[in-house]
């Protein structure tokens, strides 16, 4: 721009001169010189360029003075120069300044634009100019890579032709793609737009797009595994358009849903594959993810090409171009069995619950009750339909009586009529071979038919007529056996068709039959030694006390239960042997006065109630309270049980109840479904390139998915045992040992000081016992020594468990036992916690943070003592 400006000075430079030697005019030369530098001034520097021109003007005016004054024919024409040549130094600086301004905005987007930019020569091909991003693009931003000429970037002399040749006819090029290959340089992938100037130059744009086709090549073979991998997974997968039109299912699906892939090319709907009813939920269910709005797995059920349907669970997701939904993917669970076992959990469910009823009801039940006819009637609701028939068994003669039956009405009065028309009733002797099968206590399939289950002691024809009755089908028979005596036995007969499906059902309520018929038996013997001999009293298995103001005699079992020699409890009154209240909060004096008023009235009473023993102990016993008139006074007549075991068992069944309802809502249902979901999601992003926001979200989602799985699973395998058996007296020094055995304890020292000390626990105490150790060689941080200890404090035990390793934190002492905390599975301590407390154990962690970690185990008064050599 400089250098033409020059040009032009220079020629009206020249012209003037000659004007001047011509002229000879001085004046004239003179006033024509000055244009140069007010036009330079002005041009060079327009923010001070009018004032520069101003000056040019007065040294103008004040030469021309000198050399013509005092001739005013010079000085008016010479003043009126002036005026010019400021107003042309005006005049050029504005023009300047917007050339400048002009030239400052091209340049700054010329050298800032995001993509490369150079100017080329039309005929030479030579790069005129370019910016620095054009630089980078070519590799000279950091190594000069000889990018001169339009050659370098179009090698084939062809293409070079044929791109200049469109580029002339059509004056602009779009985004046409180029390779630049430098010897010694990676090669380069360009989008290319180029315009041709008036003048010849081609201006042109580049933009690298190298990074971009490798991630197409990476998604073009992301895609061809996505598919492969989709054909090896065995639950069907499927895309389909917003239409509902299927694009794309894997061989899974192919082999579900019946369908050929000729089928799919002809177009098959979505819908197609949900049964009827369900279609129009299906329908807004795949508008909403259309929508974009949030996705949740759908149960349908499904419909094969040739009709049949099963249950499916779909899992689907919005398909997305450009952040817009154009169709659906998703994976398909087959629930076939998932819905099986949650149909057979139901069950489960219910006959834990039937046998937790009928555990109470055994207890609870009134002396009066006909207990054959109550079996009777809970296994037609334990089998609904099936027909049972419930039989005593006199144990010391073997000899079986029907009891009850329960089934149709016709057959109930069928084995009453039976009854009643054979001499006896329906008794029976029972073989030797059939008094061991029915001491073992298991559920026996009976092949022979009625002949066999009545011992052959019924004529033929009778049998033929109760099997026309009865019809096919299999019979089955279990004993009522405890302590190795026979009290009764079960025969349930199923319709033809169907099998006992759960026997451990059966087998476990007729174990609780067992007990309460032992029991029965027990009261009806004692009840029959009261009429005979009014008061059997040495001989009784039970404690007894005879009471009128006082207590004026006991037996030995009273003695022994209480821990008093006989001496010492006559002359004391009952509430003298009880803690002054009673579980249920009520004054021991209070409630014995309101029991005693009750018996003294003629209403005998039946309760439980709390002794305290010599020692301080308390005891759960079980009493019947009457009145009997000896020698003409009126005496109370107490028959107490210890059922201090039997409370601990029924608590201990209670508390298994609620972990067995905790642990039925951990369903296989959700682990299924989520693990079959972690699967697909993970194979899916593994081969996803490059890792975007919304990929990077799946992949969090499904390992949070994975953590919570793994979590669900080591609880639910710990804890299904968890207070299914009944507690039981257990030697900690052998528990602890046997715990020990299952881990690697190197190095570690492990001392057991408890002595012959046994404890009332879940048989899972083992279990504790390991969590604990391995807690202190997982997390003690370099333990070398864990020593168990016992002693008593405040009448309860404490065992004590402690290690030399780095101890817990105080903030964390607490926590430590909640669900779902700690470095591993996060049930460990938990899991201690809620076993110990089957049995109202407790535990807390009392150590000091640095001199190792320590856990007290609270035993309570009665459930734990001291017997035999440790």
């Amino acid at each position: 721009m400089y250098g033409v400006l020059g040009l032009v000075l220079f020629t009206m430079f020249i012209a003037e001169l000659g004007t001047f030697l011509l002229s000879g005019c001085l004046n004239v030369f003179l006033t024509h010189l000055f244009y140069f530098p007010v036009t330079f001034v002005a041009f060079r520097f327009p923010k001070r360029g009018i004032l520069l021109a101003t000056a040019c003007a007065l040294v103008y005016l004040a030469l021309t003075y000198l050399l013509t004054f005092p001739d005013a024919g010079e000085l008016i024409p010479a003043t009126m120069q002036f005026y010019f040549l400021v107003s042309l130094g005006v005049a050029t600086s504005v023009v300047s300044g917007n050339i400048k301004i002009n030239e400052m905005m091209y340049r700054n987007v010329f050298d800032h634009a995001g993509s490369g930019i150079c100017l080329i020569d039309a005929e030479t091909g030579d790069i005129l100019d370019s910016n620095p991003q054009c630089a980078w693009t070519t590799g000279r931003g950091t190594r000069p890579w000889n990018v001169t000429n339009l050659a370098t970037l179009l090698p084939d002399p062809e293409e070079k032709k044929a791109f200049l040749h469109r580029l002339h006819e059509s004056g602009t090029i779009v985004n046409h793609e180029m390779r630049l290959t430098v010897p010694g340089e990676p090669e380069r992938n360009l989008l290319v737009s180029a315009s041709m100037l008036p003048n010849d130059i081609i201006i042109m744009t580049m933009s690298d797009i190298t990074d971009r086709k490798r991630t197409e090549e990476v998604l073009k073979e992301s895609e061809r595994r996505f598919r492969q991998l989709a054909d090896l997974l065995p639950q069907p997968v499927f895309e389909f358009d917003r239409h509902g039109i299927f694009t794309f299912v894997n061989r899974s699906a192919f082999d579900a849903y019946g369908y050929l892939p000729e089928d799919m090319r002809s177009g098959v709907h979505f819908l197609q594959t949900v049964v009827p009813e369900e279609r129009e939920r299906a329908r807004q269910s795949i508008a909403r993810i259309l929508q974009g709005r949030e996705s949740i797995p759908n149960e349908y059920t499904a419909l094969r090409k040739d009709g049949s349907t099963f249950p499916v669970l779909i899992y689907s997701a919005p398909i997305l171009q450009n952040g817009e939904p154009v169709g659906v993917r998703g994976v398909i669970i087959d629930i076939t069995e998932q819905k099986r076992a949650e149909e057979h959990d139901r069950v489960y469910m219910q006959q834990l619950e039937f046998l937790s009823g009928t555990a109470m009801d055994f207890v609870k039940m009134p002396f009066e009750t006909d207990i054959y006819a109550y079996i009777s009637d809970r296994l037609l609701e334990l089998f609904p339909g099936f027909m049972n028939v419930v039989s005593s068994i006199e144990d010391e003669h073997r000899v079986l009586t029907v009891r009850a039956a329960g089934g149709s009405e016709r057959f109930r009065t069928m084995i009453e009529d039976l009854g009643r028309l054979r001499p006896g009733g329906l008794c029976f002797p029972i073989p030797p071979d059939m008094v061991r099968v029915m001491l073992t206590g298991e559920v026996v399939e009976l092949r022979g038919g009625i002949e066999e289950v009545t011992f052959g002691q019924l004529p033929s024809e009778v049998c033929r007529k109760i099997e026309d009755l009865v019809g096919e089908g299999l019979m089955y028979g279990i004993g009522f056996t405890r302590n190795g005596k026979l009290s009764g036995s079960a025969l349930i007969k199923m319709p033809q068709g169907r099998i006992l499906e759960n026997p451990n059902v059966l087998t476990a309520f007729i174990h609780q039959a067992s007990i309460a018929l032992q029991r029965k038996k027990a009261e009806e013997e004692l009840r029959e030694s009261e009429l005979k001999y009014r008061i059997l009293f040495e001989s009784s298995s039970d404690g007894i006390i005879l009471i009128t103001d006082v207590i004026r005699d006991c037996n030995e079992q009273v003695c022994e239960m209480l821990g008093y020699a006989r001496d010492e409890i006559i002359g004391r009154t009952p509430v003298d042997l009880s803690p002054p209240r009673q579980p249920d909060g009520r004054g021991s004096a209070e409630s014995a006065r309101e029991k005693i008023d009750a018996v003294l009235a003629g209403s005998p009473q039946h309760f439980f109630w709390v002794h305290r023993r010599r020692d301080g102990t308390l005891i759960d016993t079980e009493v019947s309270l009457k009145a009997l008139e000896l020698g003409g006074q009126i005496v109370l007549f107490a028959t107490i049980r210890n059922i201090t075991e039997r409370k601990k068992a029924e608590k201990a069944i209670q508390q298994a109840n609620r972990k067995l309802h905790l642990l039925s809502s951990i369903t296989r249902h959700d682990i299924l479904n989520q693990i079959t979901g972690i699967v697909g999601y993970l194979e899916l992003m593994e081969t996803m390139l490059p890792p975007d926001p919304e990929f990077r979200d799946y992949f969090r989602r499904i390992t949070e998915m994975m953590q919570t799985i793994q979590r669900q699973v080591v609880f639910t395998r710990d804890y299904e045992d968890m207070g299914m058996h009944a507690p039981r007296w257990q030697r900690v020094a052998s528990t602890m040992r046997a715990a020990a055995s299952s881990l690697s304890l190197e190095g570690i020292s492990l001392e057991i000081d408890t002595g012959a000390l046994e404890v009332f626990a879940d048989p899972m105490l083992e279990r504790v016992f390991f969590n604990i150790l391995e807690n202190s060689v997982r997390h003690g941080g370099g333990v070398t020594a864990i020593r168990v200890s016992f002693h008593e404090r405040d009448g309860t035990g404490v065992i004590v468990i402690e290690d030399d390793g780095i101890g817990i934190p105080a903030a964390l002492k607490k926590r430590i036992f909640q669900r779902e905390f700690g470095k591993n599975t996060g049930y460990g301590l938990f899991l201690v916690r809620e076993i110990l407390s089957i049995t109202g154990m407790s535990i807390r962690e009392t150590g000091e943070e640095g001199s190792g970690a320590r856990f007290e185990i609270t035993v309570p008064v009665g459930t734990f003592r001291m017997r035999g050599d440790a």
